[in-house]
């Protein structure tokens, strides 16, 4: 761009910019609205979770903290010059039932991982279109039915009054015709 230079520029500002258009890329020339989490903050927030997930176990915790130990301890090249081979196949044997334990959890992480990483969410990206049309439409049929409830209400109402009315009418009716009836056997003389 003529006219600007390097210090004018904020690189912020420029990392945001290629952010959007890496969104662009990914999601599509769609509008994203204010409700949608961009993918940076998606990611920190899933990171965070997961950070925060495996801080509070602490066998997971301490697992991860001996990992780089145990991985001295295994490498064939390793030689410790205060500690003998006796030695270091004596505090192995005896961290064997922990070491087995670490062996079954490190393969339920894998299985785990595999899982996470499996086809269904490899799918989630193209399906974001879809659930947003589904959202759209729930919200549309929503509205509908709201707009539906309150004219059924409407309707109830008037039904209600409209057979209160025909109560009252058919009472008034049938007073009137058994005021009548009594009327016509008083005035008739009886024939015998």
């Amino acid at each position: 761009m003529p006219g600007l230079t390097q210090d004018s520029v904020d690189p912020l500002d420029s990392l945001e910019s290629q952010i959007e258009e890496l969104e662009r890329r990914i999601i599509g020339d769609c509008e994203i609205s204010d409700k949608d989490t961009p993918i940076v903050e998606s990611l920190i927030q899933s990171n965070n979770a997961i950070h925060n997930a495996i801080s509070s176990h602490n066998t997971i915790k301490a697992l991860f903290d001996r990992l780089d130990q145990l991985g001295k301890f295994l490498d064939p090249s390793f030689e410790d010059s205060l500690i003998d081979t006796a030695c270091k196949k004596k505090v192995v044997l005896e961290s064997e039932k922990e070491l087995r334990q670490f062996l079954l959890q490190s393969k339920k992480l894998s299985e785990l991982n595999n899982i996470l990483s499996g086809e269904p969410f490899k799918k989630v990206p193209n399906l974001v279109e879809q659930l947003r049309k589904v959202s759209e439409e729930t919200l549309r049929t929503q509205g509908d039915y709201d707009k539906l409830k309150i004219k059924v209400k409407d309707l109830s109402e008037n039904y209600i009054i409209a057979v209160k009315a025909l109560s009252r009418s058919f009472y008034v009716f049938e007073t009137q015709l058994s005021e009548s009836e009594e009327g016509d056997k008083v005035k008739k003389p009886i024939d015998d």
